[in-house]
């Protein structure tokens, strides 16, 4: 898939319109020619929408499209010579004081005429390019569409926080469910089904299975892409059943392109084992694999399975050495390769009826009770898009999406079901349709940054932070790109590639930089991250439209002296380069830099301009409050702390101390700011911006670490209207939290109340919500950390004060806190998620949850004797639990009793049902 042609020609046409172009043309010898191309272009942009549409049925609209890029690209390539004589200024970087175009170009012509010619002759020939093909586009009769230049790409507006380990992948799966993907009665039935089959001695006809020496029992889930295998499959293992019947359950997405040795770490790491000192050997790590598993009897889910090679010659063998029982449960595409892997039974999964798709899509847009109704009322239109999505989930999730962000309005409603997506001939695949329609909707904008992933290998991880800033580094637009992710390169297929913009190089992948010398001169883009590479060439310094240089986990230990004569470059990741030792100084004359990242290196040496800020008159320079377009901002302190709270090479602790604080307060963040992490803050009071917080009502996310000596946290966190995430790690001073955290005490807010209000108010209204919703503390709070606070006692909330009603997972490790607050108990009541972890309270005999539907576990606690459960359906898992002895459970809808009271020995259960619940229990034959 192409990239979107409409933000690049937008991108173009912003360029061209702020140029010098009558001085340009005339020092050029070319008057008119560049407001004529600058006319063409705009011409062209009201048929590119359509164009990019036509392309994927009509393959001479595709040539056209092409040929278009690639006039596109190559007068982006010449106007980087105008940018760059213009004072280096890249689109979108701050305006700053250059000198003026007419000088710039005349030193240029007096030092170079035959260059400047030269320059010329490529303007009026790209001219009659464009004109050609401006030409020709009448012979397609497109469709006129105005489009505008604010459709650019401006990644600057938008959220970049990276400040956190998140990260998506491909099509790595995992085994956690989610219990909105699931509708339907079948699914359980089904689920029930295939764990009796993993468990017992039967097939699903009723015949003994076969038996063979030394084999490892297959089972099989088949079905078309998207139909819902992978789901099936996270509900078996997810059973309660199979926690005591296997030693070890083993999750393994697998995937179309199999690494055999990626593969073979994982499976080892995944049974515990150690694959270190093998090498890369496939016979070592077979070897270790076998006896990573002897004598274990274990569940392998293999999910997406295209191969049954993956098996019968890779993980067969080794994994036979396990204990008798053990088995292998793979979801594929072909019922072929389920054969091939000897699988003795296969369930293959049906498409949804009518009825259950249509609950899956009302799973997708209904986002609280009151939107119900006013979606029933779209009934008639959603059942014949769900008709369209023929039953498959997963298309009916991606339309669920696409209608979610459209409104709940019947015209936006019948808009998707008339879609000329659903027409495609190209492909019979209704998945593919699905995601195609979804793609059409999404903004010019975001449609490159979308098919951009596709330059990532499949089961590569794919890092927020890092794809964004390539995103900005290339303007988000994939064409002459070479992406490579084997261990060998062929010099023949490099050689090839002309005009290249961007170079990804995957994994250990072993090449001479000399082969791309001649082939690289328009790059944007070079990521060579984790390349076995030890020096990087001076000729990288030529690159001179180069944006985006990436050699995190390199083994090199310097970069060229000449780095700074690359006016357009913008980010240098070096994170993990563990030989790198110094920074040129020529890197500080670099005034697009706007990423510059060496964690992990062993940096000894740092130009002048930015070295460490050592008092807070060094840190007040930075002038971080000015900073309009700053986002994500991360603090760390070169702490000299010591084990015993000691500062290491001081006698005068409250003076280190005292200017840590210094220091802190003038590094304030700027109101924009949305991802903030403060590392090894020592100080012993808070700094000034941090008493009243909601002087930053962007925020989304704060991560304090090592925050070891202050006793208080930051104030009036709960009046940030988009806070999500708090993860708070080592801070052991902080006895007790109060009501400050969740709003400004009146002693902090009255200096603050005027602007502090105004600032908030203007946010809300900008997205759409009233000033009312700021009543509630941490309106947006999903996930709450708190670890390692080893003198934390107390936590005051009163069960008045609202607060935290979007919670969703709060982790408490390390504390001496006794007791919940009422306030959390009482308003928390989206809670699906409580890990209380190193035994926080001690005395607890008794737990209570009720009305809980989110609730799936309740674990890994020595102390509770009694537990009473209250309408919690979602709950699926209670063990580990040492002392229990009685259970109460109240649930008047329930059609079952749930798994886990068959499994947990007590003496004493009372239940309260529904009188058709205990007819069906007192059938049963004593399992309860």
């Amino acid at each position: 898939m192409a990239a979107a042609l409409e933000p690049f020609a937008a991108k173009l046409a912003n360029v061209l319109v702020g140029m010098a172009k009558e001085e340009v043309e005339t020092l050029l010898g070319v008057p008119g020619a560049i407001a004529k191309l600058e006319t063409t272009l705009a011409d062209l942009s009201s048929i590119l929408a359509d164009a990019d549409r036509r392309r994927i049925h009509d393959p001479g609209v595709e040539r056209w499209v092409r040929e278009l890029k690639d006039a596109m690209y190559d007068a982006d390539d010449i106007l980087d010579l105008f940018r760059a004589m213009e004072g280096g200024e890249d689109p979108g970087s701050p305006p700053r004081a250059a000198p003026a175009p007419s000088a710039c170009w005349s030193a240029l012509c007096r030092r170079s005429p035959a260059a400047t010619r030269k320059i010329g002759r490529k303007i009026q020939a790209l001219n009659r390019r464009v004109e050609e093909i401006a030409k020709r586009s009448s012979r397609f009769g497109f469709v006129s569409q105005v489009i505008h230049s604010s459709s650019a790409l401006r990644l600057t507006d938008r959220p970049m926080c990276s400040c956190s380990s998140e990260s998506s992948r491909n099509r790595k799966t995992g085994p956690s469910i989610t219990r909105s993907d699931v509708v339907g009665d079948k699914i359980d039935l089904h689920t029930r089904n295939l764990v009796d089959l993993l468990i017992g001695n039967k097939l699903a006809d009723g015949r003994t299975r076969a038996r063979s020496s030394g084999d490892v029992i297959a089972v099989a889930i088949t079905g078309a892409g998207g139909i819902g295998k992978t789901t099936l499959a996270r509900m078996v293992f997810n059973d309660a059943v199979l926690e005591s019947h296997f030693d070890k359950k083993v999750w393994l997405s697998v995937n179309q392109e199999v690494n055999e040795v990626h593969l073979l770490h994982g499976v080892i790491a995944a049974f515990g084992g150690s694959y270190h000192g093998c090498a890369g050997d496939k016979a070592l790590l077979e070897d270790t694999l076998k006896h990573a598993v002897r004598q274990k009897r274990f569940l392998l889910v293999m999910d997406d399975v295209w191969s049954d090679r993956v098996w019968s010659d890779l993980l067969r063998a080794p994994l036979g050495a396990c204990a008798p029982g053990s088995r292998v449960l793979v979801t594929t595409r072909n019922d072929g390769v389920a054969r091939g892997m000897r699988a003795q039974h296969l369930h293959r999964v049906e498409k949804l009826d009518l009825g259950d798709s249509w609950s899956l899509l009302k799973k997708q847009v209904v986002l609280n009770e009151g939107d119900e109704s006013e979606i029933d009322g779209l009934e008639d239109i959603g059942l014949k898009i769900v008709e369209r999505s023929d039953g498959l989930p997963l298309a009916i999730k991606v339309v669920g999406g696409l209608l979610l962000n459209k409104g709940k309005t019947r015209d936006a409603w019948v808009n998707v079901y008339n879609h000329f997506a659903w027409s495609m001939t190209r492909s019979n695949d209704d998945i593919n349709k699905a995601v195609y329609l979804s793609y059409e909707e999404l903004p010019p904008h975001l449609k490159q940054c979308f098919v951009f992933c596709s330059l990532f290998p499949k089961d590569e991880l794919i890092i927020r932070g890092v794809i964004v800033r390539m995103w900005i580094a290339q303007g988000a637009s994939k064409l002459r790109h070479l992406s490579v992710s084997k261990t060998a390169i062929e010099r023949v297929a490099i050689q090839k590639q002309v005009s290249l913009r961007t170079l990804l190089l995957f994994g250990r992948c072993i090449t001479e930089l000399t082969y791309f010398r001649n082939n690289i001169s328009c790059l944007r883009v070079l990521h060579l991250q984790g390349v076995d590479l030890v020096d990087l060439p001076d000729y990288i310094c030529h690159l001179k439209r180069l944006r985006y240089l990436g050699l995190a986990n390199t083994g090199i230990s310097a970069i060229p002296r000449g780095i700074g004569n690359l006016k357009f470059l913008q980010f240098i990741d070096l994170m993990g380069c563990r030989n790198f030792h110094q920074l040129p100084d020529s890197i500080l004359k670099l005034q697009n830099m706007r990423f510059l990242d060496f964690r992990g290196t062993r940096l000894t040496s740092i130009p002048p301009g930015l070295e460490l800020a050592s008092s807070g008159s060094m840190a007040a320079t930075a002038m971080l409050n000015s900073k309009k377009h700053l986002k994500i901002l991360d603090l760390t302190f070169a702490s000299r702390l010591t084990d015993n709270g000691m500062i290491e090479g001081t006698s005068n602790v409250i003076e280190e101390q005292e200017r840590a604080e210094d220091v802190l307060s003038n590094l304030c963040p700027p109101p924009c700011v949305e991802c903030l992490t403060v590392n090894g803050y020592f100080g012993y009071r808070l700094p000034r911006w941090m008493r009243t917080m909601s002087d930053f009502p962007s925020l989304r996310r704060l991560e304090l670490k090592d925050y070891v000596c202050c006793k208080q946290l930051p104030v009036g966190l709960g009046q940030l209207p988009f806070l999500d995430y708090i993860w708070i790690d080592h801070a052991p001073s902080i006895v007790s939290i109060g009501h400050d955290l969740l709003f400004l005490s009146s002693s902090s807010a009255d200096d603050q109340k005027v602007t502090t209000g105004t600032r908030i108010t203007r946010k809300l209204q900008l997205h759409g919500l009233s000033r009312g919703d700021a009543g509630v503390a941490f309106p947006k709070l999903e996930t709450l950390g708190l670890k390692g606070m080893l003198g934390w006692r107390v936590w005051n909330w009163d069960q008045q004060t609202p607060g935290m009603p979007a919670l969703d997972v709060l982790t408490i490790t390390g504390c001496k806190l006794r007791y919940l607050p009422l306030g959390l108990v009482h308003h928390a009541t989206a809670l699906r998620v409580l890990n209380l972890r190193n035994a926080p309270f001690p005395s607890l005999v008794e737990l209570t949850s009720a009305d809980n539907p989110k609730l799936q576990r309740i674990s890994n606690s020595p102390r509770p004797r009694h537990i009473v459960v209250i309408r919690c359906p979602g709950l699926k898992v209670v063990k580990d639990l040492q002392s229990l002895r009685s259970v109460i459970w109240k649930d008047l809808d329930a059609d079952a009793l749930p798994e886990y009271l068959r499994e947990t020995e007590l003496n004493k259960l009372d239940v309260y049902c529904s009188l058709r619940l205990l007819k069906l229990i007192s059938l049963q034959d004593g399992s309860y």
